[in-house]
């Protein structure tokens, strides 16, 4: 979801703070395969 300047987009050591969801799953279940597919809906997206 979008933060919308709510908080921190970085940790402590700089790196964005985020969970790169097609990782998470190759690593959870090794030997998969996975397609992460986001489609934008947001029409706050769209205008920019």
């Amino acid at each position: 979801t979008a933060d919308h300047g709510m908080k921190a987009k970085t940790n402590q050591a700089g790196e964005p703070n985020a969970i790169f969801l097609e990782d998470y799953l190759q690593g959870k279940f090794p030997g998969e395969n996975f397609k992460v597919i986001l489609p934008i809906t947001d029409p706050y997206v769209v205008h920019h």
